[in-house]
């Protein structure tokens, strides 16, 4: 039988694929099948040639895994170079559209999902209005600069609608903060057996150079929230560098026997730090919590749930 037909269940681990197919014109009854290569994401055996669906060429062999991860690759530098693979990708300095859309989603959740305008008891429960093309718009608005899209709330029997609003620096900043915490925040990686996509630092690949912010955007604003003593010294041992970014203006006070760090933010620092409240006990499930940082987190929470109220209900 030739090499290139053996099983994928060959006792011999397939061999690295050196890219002399990579650039190749896809078509479905491509040889020698993947199977006889690694994946090239990861050590499992390939499945499927994965192409550039924008130029129909070869970027190289994955398994069943990496292939269904794609949304995930342009959140990792390993994603992007397998992307930027393809000759027309590199001909053209960027991966495909949808890739590049797929870059800024989780960051765009985030601020989608903090935006809570009618003060519901818990955050998350909004999504984009636009049913079709909502992306895209986004992806393309804040290339020049700024991009706003209606939501809504997704809760039963509730029909609020508000505006969510974002200009490019505000986005990069927060984006910037997500980054930091590394594969802790939801999206940022799978939660299976499947290869996690911790998110790193990578380009957006944006359409182009922002032009003049509309004069009509929104002022950036900040508002003080004061931080539980006992839960605030356990966020500051897990995540001091991501608190020192999303809140560089903090201090320590105490009335009476209780302490709380104050800190001052914009929306931006106060959507991070709501999110990575849950961090201390994810990076350390085994530890025992005293009641005082249990009742901080909890105070925690609600203080910020308020400060951005306050800070996004006329959005």
């Amino acid at each position: 039988m030739p090499s290139s037909e053996l099983p994928a269940q060959c006792s011999s681990a397939p061999p690295r694929h050196t890219g002399e197919h990579t650039g190749a014109a896809y078509h479905a009854r491509y040889r020698p099948p993947a199977r006889v290569y690694r994946c090239d994401l990861c050590p499992a055996p390939a499945a499927f040639w994965d192409h550039c669906h924008d130029h129909g060429l070869i970027r190289g062999p994955l398994c069943r895994s990496c292939n269904g991860s794609e949304g995930f690759w342009v959140q990792a530098r390993r994603g992007v170079e397998h992307l930027m693979r393809c000759p027309g990708c590199q001909s053209a300095g960027h991966p495909p559209l949808r890739n590049r859309v797929a870059r800024i989603a989780p960051t765009m959740q985030l601020l989608l999902r903090h935006y809570d305008p009618a003060r519901h008891p818990v955050f998350g429960h909004a999504e984009w209005a636009e049913r079709t093309g909502v992306w895209k718009r986004i992806f393309t608005e804040l290339s020049d600069g700024h991009a706003s899209a209606e939501a809504q709330c997704m809760l039963r029997d509730c029909s609020g609608r508000w505006t969510v609003s974002v200009d490019r620096a505000r986005f990069e900043r927060l984006d910037r903060l997500r980054l930091l915490t590394e594969k802790e925040l939801p999206g940022q990686a799978h939660h299976s057996s499947r290869p996690r996509w911790a998110a790193e630092p990578t380009e957006v690949f944006w359409l182009g150079d922002p032009v003049e912010v509309p004069s009509t955007a929104r002022p950036v604003e900040g508002a003080t929230v004061a931080l539980p003593g006992a839960y605030a010294r356990l966020l500051e041992e897990t995540v001091p560098g991501l608190l020192q970014e999303a809140a560089p203006h903090r201090c320590w006070t105490r009335r009476g026997r209780a302490e709380s760090l104050e800190i001052t933010s914009d929306d931006v620092g106060l959507i991070t730090l709501s999110a990575v409240l849950y961090l201390p006990g994810r990076r350390d499930p085994d530890r025992l919590w005293t009641a005082a940082e249990r009742r901080g987190l909890h105070q925690a929470g609600e203080r910020l749930r308020q400060a951005l109220h306050v800070l996004t209900r006329e959005l």
